[in-house]
């Protein structure tokens, strides 16, 4: 959607720019709704050390996972590069043909292209987690004021930054939402609603905190340096 002035008025609108929508909405009801989700995210500040813990148990899950993919996929690249070597020492004693040596070749180099992307997707970058764990506590703190006190190029990152695949407008419900959330956005909540549920001076079942986790697995959006 665009935004656009209405003289007259003196008030912001916006309008759907694809074609057969037709639909223009005020500013300012858009603004709210996008309010209303920015403070679901918000916690107590007395709440944050315990919920950093609850979130380094969703990460230890996570991160165990990841570490056993880790092991098949490294043991998967040897395999794949034993088959590499075996082919060009084939190829160079004249055993297989150049056709024979660049179907194959292409295909185990695929292969291997395909299982170092996996490996990437393993690989822990445990400070830069941390600090973009920090960063989502201090939004999750004030969302709105944060939002608020920001220019429109921060506005912009910070939107990206919570709701990586964006926000919309759902016309047949008349609200607005997002089709996804950056995962510690739903854990933080989560967590911090988990932990008010329980009794004060009750244990903390770290089994029910790690049972948040969903199997598509916890992917934080990446922290830029410009938010």
């Amino acid at each position: 959607m665009t935004g656009f002035l209405v003289k007259k008025k003196d008030l912001y609108y916006y309008k759907c720019r694809t074609k057969g929508c037709k639909t223009t909405k005020s500013a300012k009801v858009l603004h709210e709704g996008f309010s209303q989700i920015l403070d679901s995210f918000q916690i107590e500040e007395n709440a944050v050390e315990a919920i950093k813990v609850g979130l380094d148990v969703v990460c230890e899950t996570v991160f165990s996972e990841k570490r056993e993919n880790l092991k098949l996929f490294q043991a998967k690249l040897i395999e794949t590069e034993s088959k590499l070597e075996t082919l060009e020492e084939r190829y160079a004693i004249g055993k297989i043909n150049d056709q024979v040596f660049e179907k194959y070749n292409t295909k185990y180099e695929q292969e291997k292209d395909e299982i170092l992307q996996e490996i990437q997707k393993c690989t822990i970058n445990s400070s830069n987690l941390e600090k973009i764990i920090d960063f989502a506590l201090k939004i999750c703190l004030k969302p709105l004021q944060m939002w608020k006190s920001r220019d429109v190029g921060e506005r912009t990152n910070l939107q990206d930054f919570i709701f990586p695949e964006g926000i919309i407008y759902n016309k047949q419900k008349g609200r607005v939402q997002t089709k996804g959330i950056n995962s510690l956005f739903v854990l933080i909540p989560r967590i911090a609603k988990l932990l008010k549920d329980i009794k004060k001076g009750d244990p903390i079942n770290l089994d029910r905190i790690s049972a948040l986790v969903t199997p598509a697995g916890f992917k934080p959006a990446t922290l830029r340096a410009e938010i």
